[in-house]
């Protein structure tokens, strides 16, 4: 944790590589339970690259699919009861129905400033997705390859990109149905 933690005071510097390549960081994930240092320097580099736009590094820590969709849907709630309050008050006793949507809950997403995904590329020969991006990879191509982290190359991304061409159409009709 203090490895981290020096790493992210390091990228908040003006002459670190996130000022000069205009770098914004993004975290993912429960930064709550990371200790209190770590979570303050977390938030300080997203704080300090935040008008960045030229790269996006979304760095996930302390993260679950699971705790992610929990996390959103939590607070899509809290946001509708609060509308309701107001409505409320506005109305007298009128209470209108108004069920949290897909969109409320997406907006709320730890992945949120991401853009879709197109593609996930396993390796060691893994097939399972380990409640790792779960509802981001609703409609995307998972392609498994053999080939340990260390030793993938330039090759083995072709032959994953050969695959998403492959499926892209199929999985553009299942996205046309939704």
């Amino acid at each position: 944790m203090d490895l981290l933690k020096f790493t992210f005071e390091l990228s908040t510097e003006k002459s670190s590589i996130a000022h000069r390549y205009n770098i914004k960081f993004h975290f993912s994930g429960n930064l709550d339970l990371l200790s209190e240092p770590v979570t303050n320097a977390a938030k300080e580099l997203m704080a300090k690259t935040a008008n960045y736009s030229k790269f996006v590094f979304t760095f996930c820590i302390a993260y679950t699919s699971t705790d992610e969709m929990v996390h959103a849907v939590q607070v899509a709630c809290k946001e509708r009861q609060s509308e309701m309050r107001e409505l409320k008050g506005i109305a007298g006793d009128y209470e209108p129905e108004k069920p949290v949507k897909v969109v409320d809950i997406e907006k709320h997403m730890y992945m949120a400033i991401a853009p879709d995904l197109d593609i996930v590329v396993r390796s060691a020969g893994e097939n399972r997705l380990s409640n790792f991006l779960l509802w981001q990879m609703a409609n995307i191509d998972l392609y498994s390859t053999p080939t340990l982290w260390p030793e993938m190359n330039f090759w083995h991304l072709v032959l994953a990109v050969l695959d998403y061409q492959r499926n892209h159409s199929y999985l553009e009709k299942k996205k046309k149905l939704l």
